[in-house]
Order: structure tokens, then C-alpha cells, then sequence
């Protein structure tokens, strides 16, 4: 049965995502009052941004242990054309070596480098 004349018993809504549990204050009712048009925007959500901090400092590492590498590779090669040089100063044949094998020579004492290629 419906009734057109029906009162709340409660003055509590007890509806909706959150209950209320203090009165707005007087700033909150001027926005509703004016249907939100003068509040203050809500302040903005905090970006997930930081959480790429591993992932920047990961990348970085392993960025720099790359150039390290490729530092160390092409002072290698530096230091075995200049032992080549040398020999080849000295008078001592020293065949051509392939970039193979004058990058494999990277573990390798510059002497035994030379003997092997011969």
C-alpha cells in the first residue's frame, strides 16, 4: 500500500558508497548551495611515477655496464693494433688478423695473441 503523505521515520540515509558521519562545513554548502560552480577543484590523485624508480635505476645500471663493456672492447683493440705496430716496427712478420679474431683476443695475453694468429 502506498501512501502520498508518508513521513521519514529516521533522519539518517544510510544509502550510498560512504555514510556521513559529520555535518559539511560551511564552505560545502555554499558549493551545493550553488550546485558546485565556486568550490575548489579537488586536489589532483597521486601518480604512480615514483614506482619507476627501479626500473630507471635498473636501466641505468645496466646502461652503464654496457658502455663500460664497450670501452674496455675498443681500448683492447687500441692496445693490439699498437702491439702490432710495434712488432711490425721491430722487423717481426705479423700476419693479418680477421676482426674475429682480434675481438675473441680480448681475454688474451697481446704476445699470445700475435704466436696464435701465426
Amino acid at each position: 500500500m502506498i501512501q502520498a503523505d508518508a513521513m521519514l521515520q529516521t533522519s539518517f540515509i544510510e544509502t550510498g558508497p560512504e555514510i556521513v558521519r559529520e555535518s559539511p562545513t560551511d564552505e560545502e554548502r555554499v558549493c551545493a548551495s550553488l550546485d558546485f560552480a565556486v568550490c575548489q577543484p579537488p586536489p589532483p590523485a597521486p601518480t604512480s611515477s615514483t614506482n619507476n624508480t627501479a626500473v630507471i635505476i635498473a636501466v641505468s645500471v645496466v646502461g652503464g655496464v654496457l658502455v663500460l663493456a664497450l670501452l674496455f672492447l675498443i681500448y683492447r683493440l687500441n692496445k693490439l693494433s699498437k702491439h702490432i705496430e710495434e712488432l711490425e716496427k721491430r722487423g717481426q712478420a705479423v700476419p693479418k688478423m680477421s676482426m674475429r679474431r682480434r675481438l675473441s683476443s680480448v681475454k688474451m695475453p697481446l704476445d699470445r695473441v700475435v704466436e696464435e694468429a701465426r
